[in-house]
């Protein structure tokens, strides 16, 4: 079976416990609180003891008896996180690895060779509306972000792409393509650390049963056409940003690995982000303070 080459640039910082405390006092601790960011109008709340349990897996490992830090539920939307470290670098990267969602999925580029229609409705999108919709209401395409380090990987002369402006800043957009298979990490069973054939950190993952079967489905009806030799790209989405789209080359099943310019650090920091699970909502940092004995 043939090994996805999912290139990606995803770039997350995490704790590490040899950091932690790091040039100051062994009594300081920093307090961090986190609530649920919901968008306006979103009705429902939020699982806030699964987001506890997802946060302490990812910066508590199962192998030590050493906890990084205590997290407690303190309102149904909000959670609080005791560090045991006041240093300021060891919170910034605690604090970007608490807030990554954790979420990831696997879509395919729209492209000209298949959804030249697709393509051309969406571009009539206004700026900030990024779902298209068949007129019988379907899902059809949406456009994505891109990852700002990775826009030069997407220069791709079949592919739809558009810029918009965001809070003043000019974002590139691809557009993806809806399908059936929907895979995502909720299937994943397994993600480690690794190295690839040339040495390089990278990440492997392995899919469970019925997400071995869901990749595989959408890599099979995607395959190069056999006349010409146009290749699709699977996109690689994390945390709502797209990353890398490598060619489909072949039918994948149950596993694959993301590759791209990581050190070992980025690797370990993303296998615990996608092993620990995806959040049930985004959380964003309400307060923080220093404490001492």
């Amino acid at each position: 079976m043939k090994v996805a080459r999912c290139i990606a640039s995803v770039v997350l910082a995490a704790a590490s416990m040899a950091a932690l405390g790091c040039g100051q006092s062994p009594q300081e601790r920093t307090v961090l609180v986190y609530a649920f960011d919901i968008p306006a109008g979103q009705e429902g709340k939020p699982d806030i003891d699964k987001a506890v349990a997802v946060i302490d897996r990812r910066i508590n490992p199962v192998w030590s008896w050493n906890k990084t830090a205590r997290i407690r539920r303190v309102s149904e939307m909000a959670l609080e996180v005791r560090l045991r470290t006041a240093d300021p670098a060891a919170v910034m990267r605690i604090d970007r690895l608490l807030t990554a969602l954790g979420s990831l999925e696997f879509r395919v580029l729209a492209n000209d060779h298949d959804s030249r229609g697709i393509i051309e409705e969406a571009k009539t999108l206004k700026p900030d509306v990024n779902k298209l919709y068949s007129t019988s209401g379907k899902l059809e395409a949406w456009w994505v972000p891109v990852d700002p380090p990775s826009k030069e990987k997407f220069n791709y002369r079949e592919i739809a792409r558009r810029t918009v402006t965001k809070n003043g800043q000019q974002v590139l957009q691809i557009l993806v393509v809806n399908d059936p298979f929907n895979v995502t990490g909720s299937y994943l069973t397994r993600v480690r650390s690794d190295v690839d054939e040339k040495g390089r950190p990278d990440v492997t993952f392995q899919l469970n049963s019925a997400g071995g079967r869901k990749f595989g489905g959408l890599t099979a009806t995607h395959l190069p056409d056999e006349v010409t030799g146009f290749t699709r790209k699977l996109g690689i989405i994390f945390d709502g940003h797209l990353h890398s789209a490598p060619s489909i080359q072949s039918t994948i099943q149950d596993r694959g690995e993301i590759t791209g310019s990581f050190t070992k650090r980025d690797t370990e920091d993303l296998a615990s982000v996608l092993n620990a699970g995806e959040l049930p909502a985004p959380l964003k940092k309400v307060s923080q303070r220093t404490e001492k004995p």
